[in-house]
Parts: C-alpha cells; sequence; structure tokens
C-alpha cells in the first residue's frame, strides 16, 4: 500500500556491509537516470559527464570521452553491457556500439541497443549514407538490423526509435521496417535469417514480442493516407496478434477501439495480460487488457508494469511536463518527458506527488509495488509505508525471490554500491 504520510523508516543506508559497484572518477558527475544494474547485483553501469564529453562506465572502467553517451543495455545477468556512442568531428558525426568493452559496429547512425534476453547478443539498426540537408534535415540511407554478427536485409526506414523486441527465450530479434511505400513487421536470427511478417497495415511503428515468444503487440498509424493539406492529427491504434495460426487478411479487432489513439503496449511476465498508453489528444491514461472507460486525466504517462499473479497496473504520471516528442507520436514508446510533477499509481493506490519518481516495481507475488522518489533530499526507495535514506541517483529496482527485500544501485558522493530496503 502506498503510504500518503511515510510511516516508518527502514534501514538501506549505504554502510560496509553494501557491495562496493564502482566509483565515479573525480571530476565526472553521473548523468541522471543512465544507472543500471545486474539482477545479481554483480555489476552496474552508468553515463558520467565530464565538461562537455560524456563517458561510458562500468564498475571503476571509464570508456574514452564522446559527444554522447546513451544509457547503458545491462544484461539481468550482469555479463554483458552495451553503449550507443556518438562521436564528432569538423565534418561530420557518426554512431559506434561499445560492447563488452569492444567497438562492435560504426556508421553514419546507429539506433538504440537492446540485448537478447536469453544470452545477451545485441541488437540495433545501422544506416549509412546520411545527408546533412541545408535546412538542417536529415535523408536516411538504407538501413538494417544487426543482431550479434547476423545483418538483415536493406529497408527504406526501419525504427528510428525503438531498439529491437526479445523473447525470454531470445533468438530472434523482432522489430519493424517500411520499402516501397509498404510497412512490415520482421525478425531476424543470429545465422541472418530474416522473415517479413504480414500485418495487413500500411504502417506499423513500433513491435513488441511476448515473453513466450508466441504473439506480438504493435503500434499502427491508422490514418496514414491524410493528404498533406489535412489538419487532422495522426491517429494511432494497438493491435495483438499471435504468430501461429494467424489471418493476416483477418486481423483481430484492436486492443485500443475505446480509445481516440494509443500505442507503447507492454505484455505482462506470463505474456497474459496487454497493457498500453490511451490519449484523447491532450490527455493520457493507462489501460490493462482492453478496459474501457479508463480516464484520461494525466498530461503523461510511463513505465507501465503489470503486476504477476494479481494482474495490476502500475505507472508514473505526470501534470506539468513538457513531452520530449511531437505531441501526436507522444502515445509511442520511446517517448520521454520533463518537468511538472510525478506520481505513481499502483493498482487502485496513489503517491503524494514528487519532483521526480522511478519505474515501479512489483514484488514476485505481486502483492507490494516498490518505486523510488525524487525531493530536496535526493533519492528514497518506497515500499509498503518504509522508506529508505537519500542517495544520490538510484537505479531501477530488483526484487529479490522471496519478495522480502527491494534491491538497487545507489550513489553516495562518489561511490556506487548495490543497497537495499529490507520490507519483511
Amino acid at each position: 500500500m502506498i503510504p500518503v504520510i511515510l510511516i516508518a523508516l527502514a534501514f538501506s543506508c549505504l554502510t560496509a556491509e553494501d557491495p562496493l559497484l564502482g566509483k565515479i572518477p573525480a571530476g565526472h558527475i553521473i548523468v541522471p537516470g543512465s544507472l543500471r544494474v545486474a539482477r545479481d547485483g554483480s555489476r552496474a553501469a552508468c553515463v558520467v559527464k565530464k565538461g562537455e564529453k560524456e563517458f561510458a562506465l562500468v564498475g571503476d572502467q571509464l570508456s574514452a570521452g564522446f559527444a554522447s553517451v546513451w544509457t547503458p543495455a545491462l544484461h539481468a545477468s550482469g555479463k554483458h553491457v552495451a553503449f550507443r556512442v556518438t562521436k564528432t568531428t569538423t565534418r561530420n558525426a557518426t554512431c559506434s556500439v561499445l560492447y563488452d568493452n569492444k567497438t562492435i559496429a560504426t556508421d553514419d547512425y546507429i539506433g538504440p541497443v537492446s540485448l537478447d534476453l536469453d544470452d545477451g547478443t545485441p541488437a540495433f539498426w545501422v544506416s549509412s549514407g546520411w545527408i546533412n540537408n541545408a535546412d538542417g534535415s536529415l535523408t536516411n540511407g538504407p538501413m538494417a538490423v544487426h543482431y550479434g554478427k547476423a545483418k538483415g536485409k536493406k529497408w527504406t526506414l526501419g525504427s528510428l526509435h525503438l531498439a529491437p523486441s526479445f523473447s525470454t527465450q531470445g533468438g530472434k530479434a523482432f522489430s519493424v521496417a517500411t520499402r516501397g511505400g509498404n510497412g512490415f513487421l520482421l525478425n531476424l536470427d543470429s545465422k541472418g535469417r530474416e522473415q517479413t511478417i504480414d500485418c495487413a497495415v500500411a504502417e506499423p511503428m513500433e513491435v513488441i514480442v511476448s515473453p513466450k515468444g508466441d504473439e506480438l503487440a504493435y503500434t499502427y498509424w491508422v490514418n496514414v493516407d491524410l493528404p498533406p493539406s489535412s489538419d487532422a492529427k495522426p491517429i494511432f491504434a494497438v493491435r495483438r496478434e499471435r504468430l501461429e495460426g494467424r489471418d493476416p487478411k483477418n486481423p483481430p479487432p484492436d486492443e485500443s477501439t475505446a480509445y481516440v489513439t494509443a500505442g507503447a503496449p507492454v505484455f505482462s511476465e506470463d505474456g497474459e495480460h496487454l497493457a498500453f498508453r490511451a490519449s484523447d489528444g491532450l490527455k493520457f491514461g493507462a489501460v490493462l487488457d482492453r478496459k474501457s472507460g479508463v480516464a484520461l486525466e494525466f498530461d503523461f504517462v510511463d513505465a507501465l508494469q503489470i503486476s504477476p499473479k494479481t494482474a495490476q497496473l502500475a505507472y508514473r504520471a505526470s501534470n506539468g511536463c513538457e513531452i520530449e516528442a511531437e505531441a501526436e507520436a507522444a502515445v509511442l514508446l520511446g517517448t520521454k518527458a520533463k518537468g511538472g510533477k510525478w506520481l505513481v499509481i499502483c493498482g487502485e493506490e496513489r503517491s503524494k506527488e514528487y519532483e521526480a519518481v522511478g519505474d515501479p516495481a512489483w514484488s514476485p507475488d505481486g502483492s507490494r509495488c516498490a518505486f523510488s522518489v525524487k525531493s530536496k533530499s535526493g533519492w528514497r526507495v518506497l515500499c509498503d509505508g518504509l522508506t529508505g535514506d537519500p542517495y544520490d541517483e538510484i537505479s531501477p529496482l530488483v526484487w529479490s525471490e522471496d519478495g522480502h527485500t527491494v534491491h538497487f544501485a545507489g550513489v553516495d558522493a562518489d561511490e556506487i554500491r548495490w543497497a537495499r530496503l529490507e520490507v519483511e
């Protein structure tokens, strides 16, 4: 239950018992929101900054400086970590992928990186031949998915803002792409075999595969044929389909028919439930399993999480924030927002408003929801009437298998430690 008034103080401070995961080098500061930690606390990774340069930091190992470094993709086991980085010169900019301290790809453009949930193999979109136009816009060259050493076919346009999706079994990277004015879902396996999946829509925008690998959920552009002179806004819808026995000519009804526009689908851990972000063009809400009549009352919602066993929905919500995307595309995965006041909704309970909040995390039995909040004193973890001590930065939260402890990486001054909040 989320407290209105904090009723207890739990001992989660950084002590000698909390393993040291790394140190932030002198003169560097951590980039907010970039800290990630393995499920067992064996490894932490983040982005740090000094002057105009950004650096990848894994434990105590610091990379060279780059113009920009994106939040790391850290495998749950901690055995593999990938960073997308950008290097600029007086003539151009190039992107690279750093994987386990080695540069494995460099090109004009590289998209967000994901890791195979099974073995940690990296996957991302790559493109050559990008042109910087006089008006400041970019013209992209052909794009292809890279999955480990495998490379897919060339497409006119691939997914620019979302990394490929994996099931828990791994073995195939799923994404969206367009060629010849037509959009497709696709997957690429580790041997370079690429399969296109006809989804009977002109413009799929994003896709995720279910944990079991037997279903897809994707967002598509409904009114893609709008004439250029039209004042109508783009409308998106969410659809869910099984991979086996599907009939592209007779697709199932959309999950989001009760709402004007929707996107950002997410499966539950068992693949039985699906949630998505919905909007009326102005306000947002979070919807679970096609439920109609959900109040669209926030300026933005994010980080949807479905509880195991109890099938409740938790998410972050904000009013007064600024969305870092075109208004019509704000329902899509990868959209960020800043500023305003933030709160966390867990089932029927709501937290107070804070300067910022972290992603909610359900306990293994789905009975409790933990999350981090930021106030003047720093970041703290809250759960079930308990609150921890403040930290400069906190990673996403990890529950112990028995549901008694919430673990996380906590930053105190220049130290990154494996910290915890005991809830039982």
